[in-house]
């Protein structure tokens, strides 16, 4: 199963267990577009809230790597979300021969796992965990690609590792819930679902106990 942008897994609930869960991609390709936008004007002297660049810096930025790998993150997202994956891989590896980044091998990783191009997918993940080893993401859509290719201790080590970087991801847990079940632990399937539903519930009580908030 894919997330938003691998036709949008990562908003089904918890107890929809089955085929491996990705994390969204769209959004972290966006925020990393907007990185690049800021460091690119940057570097053309161009002021980050707009602005035309002047003239004679016209060329010079056409050729930046930064401004480069901007435009193929900022593509890469848009064919992402039109679910027009292969394009988006191809823009996301455009993007970093131009400037590397964990965004961009995150993004090529997630939309080569949505077209089950597993090795490869599993080659971009791991790149964008070796430059960001916290990026929650990339150790939950990692995960997918191990479970596929049947490498369940692995991916149940990456979804432990993406539940203590962000314990609230639903993807982690329905991962290593379907993990857990085809390693034969039922019972502990069960339980990671269940203290996720009640962690979820507890924090939804507290969310609604507004002081002042009763008639």
């Amino acid at each position: 199963m894919a997330a938003r942008e691998g036709e949008g897994l990562g908003g089904e609930h918890v107890a929809a267990l089955g085929a491996p869960a990705l994390a969204a991609g769209g959004d972290a390709a966006e925020a990393a577009a907007a990185a690049i936008a800021g460091a690119a004007q940057h570097e053309a002297g161009e002021p980050e809230g707009g602005g035309e660049a002047q003239p004679e810096s016209a060329a010079a930025e056409q050729k930046s790597p930064l401004v480069m790998a901007l435009l193929h993150m900022k593509w890469a997202s848009f064919l992402q979300k039109a679910g027009q994956h292969a394009k988006a891989a191809e823009h996301f590896a455009q993007a970093s021969a131009c400037r590397p980044s964990a965004r961009a091998y995150f993004g090529r990783g997630t939309c080569l796992a949505a077209l089950r191009r597993r090795v490869e997918a599993e080659e971009a993940l791991r790149e964008a965990l070796r430059m960001s080893p916290k990026m929650a993401g990339a150790h939950v859509n990692l995960a997918s690609v191990l479970m596929a290719l049947g490498r369940f201790d692995e991916s149940a080590e990456h979804c432990r590792q993406a539940l203590e970087i962000e314990p609230g991801s639903r993807e982690a847990v329905m991962n290593l819930a379907n993990v857990l079940r085809n390693l034969g632990n039922r019972a502990e399937a069960v339980d990671v679902v269940w203290r996720h539903i009640t962690a979820e519930a507890a924090e939804a009580a507290e969310a609604t106990d507004v002081p002042g908030g009763g008639d």
